[in-house]
Order: structure tokens, then sequence, then C-alpha cells
């Protein structure tokens, strides 16, 4: 009974051994990211990928699927380029340890298909890269920075790609996907890569390996921006002649993509303000002008106008206070007569 047990485990352990593909060994330091791409057969792009932490398969723990979202670790499938990625941020040293990227099958008599790959966690690795997205456009030269220690120096230096294979060693000049390469080795801690010629089919995935450690790098390719030049031609009894415009761009390639986005933002801003200013300048001189205009359309005859009306609003009276004939006959018998120049007029004046 123990015997079928047996051969069953060492189906499940053997079976799809090459059909998921990934680095054996990588190191990272604490609360740093890395990224892991694993690729898997063609025949598999509808199945869902995981990844699983353990040294032994049949124990380990699944951390996370593919559309998960996890705070420090994420699966991405990248159906296109037959490859899952999974990424590990603010990875600690209690991270250290044996991984397995997998492809869920589902039967009951079919194993997961699965890689294994090992990750350390120190200050400073034995192998790192100087950038892991390194960017570059069709037909120019890309050139790749992988350091070591002194405890690798001896070791066999490779450049590999996930597409092919087979690794090209240093003193190649053919890299794995076929793209003329030249792999140094300055015996001083840099294994240097440079690819010549690149085409945007060489975009993928591709690892520095030295002795038993590989450290994962992406080269993302594109296509240069495209320059239109029109032409017109001109002819006349002497023959044609074939004059070039001015040289434009592709929209979207050149032009204003060429600045920064601090830069583009900076202006704009600028911009903006300058001609805020201008306008309220505009209306300011506007509003003085129609005050001065206003001021200067008063004429003589307003002047006149409004004097008289002033003036009209002043009115005279006169009162002349007389005494009754009564009251003077009273005088006359006790006091001297007075005569009539003596009279007393006062005037009022009502404002």
């Amino acid at each position: 009974m123990y015997l079928p047990l047996f051969w069953l485990g060492v189906f499940f352990l053997i079976s799809g051994a090459y059909s998921v593909r990934t680095v054996d060994k990588v190191a990272s330091k604490p609360q740093q990211s890395i990224t892991i791409p694993c690729s898997y057969d063609n025949n598999y792009k509808q199945n869902r990928m995981y990844l699983c932490k353990g040294n032994a398969w049949l124990s380990c723990n699944i951390i996370a699927h593919d559309g998960e979202e996890k705070e420090n670790v994420e699966v991405t499938h990248h159906p296109t380029q037959n490859i899952f990625t999974v990424t590990m941020r603010n990875v600690q040293p209690t991270d250290a340890g044996s991984y397995w990227c997998a492809v869920a099958i589902g039967g009951i008599w079919t194993a997961d298909e699965k890689a294994h790959f090992h990750l350390s966690v120190t200050e400073d690795p034995d192998l790192s890269v100087e950038r892991s997205v390194v960017s570059g456009d069709v037909g120019g030269n890309m050139s790749v920075q992988c350091r070591y220690s002194n405890t690798y120096s001896s070791k066999k230096k490779s450049w590999c790609s996930f597409k092919d294979p087979k690794c090209s060693s240093v003193g190649g000049s053919v890299a794995p996907a076929g793209t003329k390469s030249q792999i140094r080795d300055d015996g001083a801690g840099t294994l240097s890569v440079e690819m010549m010629g690149v085409k945007e089919t060489d975009t993928g995935w591709y690892w520095c390996e030295v002795g038993d450690l590989q450290i994962p790098v992406y080269l993302n390719i594109t296509q240069h921006a495209a320059i239109t030049i029109p032409t017109t031609t001109t002819c006349n009894y002497s023959g044609c002649v074939k004059e070039s415009a001015t040289p434009t761009f592709d929209e979207g390639t050149e032009g204003t993509d060429h600045l920064p986005k601090g830069a583009l933002i900076g202006v704009s801003v600028t911009f903006g303000l300058l001609l805020l200013l201008t306008i309220i300048g505009v209306l300011a001189w506007r509003e003085q002008n129609k005050q001065k205009e206003d001021y200067l359309n008063i004429t003589p005859q307003d002047h006149r106008q409004n004097e008289h009306s002033a003036s009209s609003e002043v009115e005279y009276n006169s009162v002349v206070f007389k005494k009754r004939n009564s009251e003077r006959r009273l005088h006359q018998s006790h006091c001297p007569a007075v005569e009539d120049d003596h009279t007393i007029y006062s005037s009022v004046v009502n404002i």
C-alpha cells in the first residue's frame, strides 16, 4: 500500500517540472521591492496563477493569486507574454525562504505546474542590478549593469532571456534572443551587458547570472518618434524641383513631450497668471479713462446751470416792523416825538 503512495508522491513532484520556469536564487535588500518573473507554456493562458511559500511543494502555503490585492505581495498575469510576475514590496528578513510560482490545473490526478525559487534578504546582496527596468528605442543600444560581490568574482557569468533557454556567457557576441550584444566582466564587481540594434520584439524579461545567483531585468523597447518631412514639387519649362518643408513630428511623440512634466505645468501656470494680470490691468485702465471722460464732458453751460440752481434755492424776504397808532399815541403822550427816519427795517433771508 505504501509503494503506490510513494510513486504517487513522486508523480506529483516531477509532474510539470518544466512547464513553469523562473530564476533559482535571488536576493534583495530589506525594505525594498523585488519582482520575480515566471513563464509558462502557451496552453495555460486561461489558468489561474498563484504564489506559494514553503520548502516542500506539498506543504507550502498559498500567499496570493493573480488578481488579488495584497498589502505587500502582488501576482500579475501577462498573457500576451506567457508570463506572470510576483512582486514583493517592503521585503523583510522574515520574507526570506523558498517560494513556488504555480499554475492551477484543477484536476484530481494532475498536479499544478510549478517552479521553485529561493529569496535571500540581506543588507549587502551578492548580486544586484543598477536598474531593474531599462527603456530604449528600436534600433538603438541598451546597457545593463549588474554588480556582484568578491565572493563571486571567479564564478561563471551569463546573460539570459526568458524567451530563449540559451544563455550568452562573458565574451559572447550574440544575445539569447538573437540580438547582437557584448558581455564584459571588469573583474572588479561589474558585469556589463551591451545590446546593439535592439528590436521591439526584444522587449521582455532577462536576467544576469553569476554562479548560482540570478537577478531579473526588464527591457522596455519602444518605437522611436518618426519624422515626417513634407515635400512640394515645382515645375516650369526648365524642369521640376522638389522643396522640403519644415520637419514635423508625429503627434504625441515629439513637441512638448520632450519637456519634463513639471516644466510644462510651470509654464502653464505662469502663462495663466500673466493672462489674468493683463485682463485686470486692461479693466482698470478702461475704468480710469471712463471717469476722466465723464469729468471732461461737463460743459461751461452745465456749470452755469449748476450755479443758477444753487442760487435759485436762496429766498430773500423783507419784513418791516411798524408801530400801531394806539401805541404811537401812547408814546406821544409820554415821550417826545420820534421822527419817521428812525423806523427800523430788518431783512430775513431763508436759505
